[in-house]
């Protein structure tokens, strides 16, 4: 009895475990890699480039939207992150570090 009562205990601990990590937000496991994570800074959002400075541009990052950072250059005394956002994974782009709050999310 008390082994079957163990076995159904831990059952449910696992189905709990999984059901908490299918439930959880996209930001916090945040978008397949395990680079810092940010949030986008400026009200009307950061430009997503395909090469640092003068790239070619893919959209918007939007204020507050996750974006996880790959690595980060100097590019003529300006900071530019490599990474992606919640809407564009998984493909990587750069932005302004600058434009990017990585201490807690803006609210």
């Amino acid at each position: 009895m008390r082994t079957k009562f163990k076995a159904a205990v831990g059952s449910l601990l696992i189905t709990g475990v999984l059901a908490g990590a299918a439930v959880m937000p996209a930001s916090s496991s945040a978008h397949g890699n395990t680079g810092p994570l940010c949030w986008g800074n400026e009200p009307s959002g950061i430009l997503m480039m395909t090469s640092p400075g003068v790239g070619g541009a893919f959209g918007w990052l939007n204020y507050g939207e996750p974006f996880r950072i790959k690595e980060t250059i100097v590019l003529g005394g300006d900071f530019y992150s490599l990474g992606h956002s919640a809407s564009s994974y998984p493909a990587d782009y750069w932005v302004l570090t600058g434009a990017l709050r990585c201490d807690r999310p803006p609210v």
